[in-house]
């Protein structure tokens, strides 16, 4: 299933600003009291951080400087300032601004850390000097920051638990790919009573590449709770991302066989985020899955449009590969064609690799026409036997129309054909485990269909071949 995972590094740098900005005001406050030398000094602080809070941030960095003017003692001024810099330096593009507003915020966070005494004061200053690490892709600098910061402050995260040092540790250590030593930060960040819904998010994304799909579910089901009393300074944003939450909620629950709750999380995704192409096509695959092909066609006329070529590969690469969507591939090609996103070439390219498939045959016979379908990837051939008579004349049609437009519906009211053809396509297919899933999944459902029926006799010999 399509995953869309906040982890990627500019979606995920777009949540930790959102996460993290509108609370960076409040981050070394608690320590005013005795961190400054003179009353000037201190008040200039207490209205940069209020400048800050309304959002004026270069008034804000300029009032801080003045502070240090007054007192270059000030280890709270000089921690603010590297703060407010490194965090503002998230929202820019790299560039050579950004580059030198990280500097700076790396100079006056060393320069706090150096002029605090007080333990507790100097790993929440170790934290300042982290984030700055973090926000520069410095991770390991920045995990070896954070692991100071929470040792001399191990309740650095009960008292800044909406933008807590262990959530971003855990980032740093998904960066690293060490997902095990993530899952316990974010862990650790939940017990300090961290209600920010993006740690619940990333803890969920760990979870399930870990493989521990329930556990990715519990995490990433709570999201939609925390979220509507989160305070989000994007609307727009939050909606995209909880509707990312819940694709990746699906996705876990496909991974534990619970289609009906994979299906629900996309609808659910689909309402929050409307011109999201991942909740249609999962709700597409889910139609394929369920042999519906007008369902299917549907919601991917539905995500078509919706599709960005430059961004969205991983999905379109999806459409081609997905065992859901065997039996309509030639369909979802066309559409992709249709609709522009993919070439000419790259269709006639998928047209040849098809035609030099080795073919399988499924032979079946319904009201006296027998009748050889061809199997060629997704192309087919259908080889008829008949009298001419209106009433076999007719039966023909409907086998020649439900194979040449993809649309297998009217085949399964008759002799459980439509299972006979998705079997067969499945022969047809390359040697893979999904080939080989996608094989007994069709042998179970003709057995259990027409097992003890008059079906049986009809198909006779070929599909006792087909079933051995």
């Amino acid at each position: 299933m399509p995953q869309q995972t906040s982890s990627d590094s500019n979606e995920f740098g777009e949540a930790l600003v959102l996460a993290g900005l509108a609370l960076a005001l409040w981050k070394g406050l608690e320590y005013v009291s005795g961190s400054s030398k003179t009353e000037e000094s201190q008040r200039l602080v207490q209205e940069a951080n209020a400048l800050y809070e309304r959002g004026e941030i270069k008034s804000a960095i300029e009032k801080l400087g003045k502070a240090i003017e007054k007192d270059k003692q000030n280890a709270l001024a000089y921690n603010q300032i590297a703060w407010f810099l490194a965090t503002n330096a998230s929202t820019l593009p790299p560039s050579e601004a950004r580059t030198n507003e990280l500097q700076q915020a790396f100079n006056y966070a060393t320069r706090a850390v150096e002029l605090e005494t007080n333990p507790q004061v100097k790993g929440n200053y170790y934290d300042t000097l982290a984030e700055v690490y973090f926000q520069n892709g410095q991770y390991d600098e920045a995990i070896v920051e954070f692991k100071r910061a929470l040792t001399l402050a191990p309740d650095l995260d009960k008292t800044d638990s909406a933008y807590p040092a262990n959530f971003r540790l855990g980032i740093c250590y998904q960066a690293k790919n060490n997902l095990t030593a993530a899952r316990e930060a974010f862990l650790r960040a939940i017990a300090d009573g961290t209600q920010n819904p993006f740690v619940y998010g990333a803890l969920g994304d760990t979870c399930f590449n870990l493989g521990s799909y329930h556990e990715a579910v519990q995490y990433y089901t709570q999201v939609p709770t925390l979220g509507s009393k989160w305070k989000f300074p994007d609307s727009q944003f939050a909606r995209q991302w909880m509707a990312n939450v819940l694709v990746n909620a699906g996705s876990a629950y496909y991974h534990l066989g619970n289609l009906a709750e994979w299906k629900r999380m996309n609808e659910h995704a689909r309402q929050f985020d409307p011109a999201s192409p991942y909740p249609l096509a999962n709700l597409a695959s889910e139609r394929a899955r369920s042999s519906d092909a007008t369902g299917m066609r549907q919601y991917l006329e539905a995500a078509m449009p919706l599709l960005i070529v430059e961004r969205d590969q991983a999905l379109i690469s999806f459409f081609k590969t997905e065992p859901n969507f065997e039996p309509y591939r030639a369909m979802v090609y066309q559409l992709l064609l249709g609709h522009q996103k993919i070439s000419p070439r790259e269709f006639a390219e998928w047209r040849t690799a098809q035609n030099a498939t080795p073919p399988a045959n499924v032979t079946y016979n319904i009201h006296g026409v027998t009748a050889s379908t061809l199997v060629i990837g997704d192309e087919n051939r259908v080889r008829v036997q008949t009298n001419k008579s209106d009433a076999r004349a007719d039966a023909l049609q409907t086998i020649r129309t439900a194979i040449e437009t993809g649309d297998l519906s009217a085949l399964k009211k008759q002799d459980a054909l439509h299972y006979v053809e998705q079997l067969g396509r499945a022969l047809a297919s390359p040697d893979s485990p999904q080939r080989s899933e996608a094989i007994a999944r069709y042998k179970e459902k003709l057995q259990a269909e027409v097992q003890g029926t008059a079906v049986a006799k009809v198909i006779g010999g070929p599909l006792g071949s087909l079933m051995s």
